[in-house]
């Protein structure tokens, strides 16, 4: 009988299962496939969705098939532009990253898809529950690059925490995106209630800090453990080089990110984004 050793992770507020699953010749060749299919295409990550949904019911106890479950409900929310299709792949995606969390919390995959359903979800959730789920999300980003550091996207992701923190002190505004994911949480605090501002001072009485050159470190690493992976990221060093006042550093990283070519269908923040500093070239300073 298979012997598990239980952890308790603060913050997630999770139930967490440490175990060791070998997968065997048959789930093994399955996972391989599920990961050839993410690679592809919208056809080919659907094919992939399909493959891993008709085979949970054999295999909903084993983690790494049901990360992998949770990545492809990402993909197919990607895929889609109705808001009520986008937000049951996000929540049901979660569900199953949740899932594997609780099967094992030493997995950096599970915290990684965790944190980007639970990001997806929000989009479509109330006010209260995103600003509670700001700590919640950096926090399974610190914990997917404690336990593997060379992911480009968590480096992304978190480069753009540190980077709507510096904004959010200086504009209201926390916005969280992700290359090729269409993953955006906007929060406009200008806009807010008073019972909404009251919720954001009672949950933020310790705001986390970050600075600039933290969001351009994170966003630098991305880009130095995959070149060109995102042009989001190039767009957004290019943003912080700007924003630092070095002129000629953003115009060059603008020139770099545009030569990536798009994924999916970028979301609107991520075309502003582009559209703003395409300017910079346009003027050739």
């Amino acid at each position: 009988e298979e012997e598990e050793e239980e952890d308790v992770v603060e913050g997630g507020g999770l139930q967490l299962q440490r175990e060791v699953e070998v997968p065997n010749g048959e789930l093994a060749l399955l996972l391989a496939q599920s990961d050839i299919l993410h690679t592809g295409g919208a056809s080919l990550k659907a094919e992939g969705f399909r493959l891993l949904l008709e085979n949970r019911a054999e295999h909903q106890g084993n983690q790494e098939f049901l990360w992998r479950l949770a990545r492809a409900y990402a993909d197919m929310y990607e895929s889609t532009e109705d808001e009520q299709v986008k937000s049951r792949y996000a929540q049901k995606g979660r569900e199953e990253a949740e899932e594997a969390l609780q099967k094992n919390g030493l997995n950096a995959d599970c915290h990684k898809w965790f944190a980007v359903l639970t990001a997806l979800a929000l989009e479509h959730g109330s006010m209260h529950s995103k600003l509670k789920s700001s700590h919640l999300l950096k926090e399974h980003l610190d914990q997917a690059l404690a336990l593997r550091d060379d992911d480009p996207m968590c480096y992304y992701l978190l480069g753009r925490w540190c980077y709507e923190v510096t904004a959010a002190a200086l504009s209201a505004v926390l916005t969280w995106t992700c290359p090729g994911k269409q993953l955006l949480l906007l929060l406009q605090v200008s806009s807010w209630d008073w019972l909404e501002r009251k919720a954001a001072a009672a949950l933020y009485r310790s705001p986390p800090t970050c600075t600039l050159h933290d969001a351009l470190e994170n966003f630098l690493k991305a880009e130095a453990l995959s070149p060109g992976f995102s042009r989001t990221v190039r767009l957004y060093v290019a943003k912080c080089h700007k924003q630092l006042g070095n002129t000629s550093e953003a115009s060059s990283w603008t020139r770099l990110a545009l030569e990536v070519p798009t994924s999916g269908h970028p979301g609107d923040e991520a075309r502003k984004l582009e559209a703003e500093l395409r300017l910079l070239t346009d003027r050739r300073v």
